[in-house]
């Protein structure tokens, strides 16, 4: 009698220590919000949620921003069908190029999250190489694109997606005429001598 009640009450300790932590109980805090994007409509970029909107696939691949603040935002990203030709020794990947406006309430930058890729189409990794490609901002003032130095660039390539992505930072911004090219020898090797 007693050993039956010593085994029921090492079960019940056993049972109680198995609980997960109150920690592992509270909701996740890093909850992606993907979202499809529609060139020439405003799309909203909500709060405190983090949001991915990804716009429709190109030739090549697919532009997508990446935000997160306190306060709300809106973008409206239009394509440019007619952009300026690309940088010296580049070939650009689609044959537009992407004017954003960020709009919103007041309380400035200081974002949490704020990201711009470019996605490659699944059926063009592995013939594009984009791993040296850049970012570009179209510059008025020169009437050219010239190289974007908003943030870093990092190349991602797994199971997922291939990708470039550039950080723009706690105090970046979408605002700008973005464009995405390789170099020509990649463009060549690629089969990809024109967008």
């Amino acid at each position: 009698m007693y050993f039956s009640k010593l085994l029921l009450l090492v079960a019940e300790i056993t049972a109680v220590a198995a609980l997960p932590s109150p920690v592992a109980l509270e909701p996740r805090q890093d909850v992606v919000v993907v979202k499809n994007g529609s060139f020439n409509e405003v799309m909203g970029l909500g709060r405190d949620l983090r949001i991915n909107l990804i716009y429709p696939s190109g030739a090549n691949g697919a532009v997508m921003v990446e935000y997160q603040h306190g306060k709300d935002r809106s973008l409206l990203t239009s394509q440019n069908r007619a952009p300026a030709p690309a940088p010296a020794g580049f070939v650009p990947l689609e044959p537009v190029s992407y004017r954003m406006t960020m709009e919103g309430t007041n309380g400035g930058s200081n974002f949490d999250f704020l990201k711009i890729d470019y996605i490659l189409n699944a059926d063009k990794v592995g013939k594009l190489n984009i791993r040296n490609g850049i970012f570009a901002k179209f510059n008025n003032g020169q009437g050219a694109f010239s190289v974007a130095t908003d943030g870093p660039l990092e190349y991602v390539s797994n199971s997922e997606r291939t990708m470039l992505s550039m950080d723009l930072g706690r105090k970046g911004s979408f605002d700008g005429e973005w464009g995405f090219f390789i170099p020509t020898a990649d463009a060549i090797a690629g089969g990809l001598t024109t967008a």
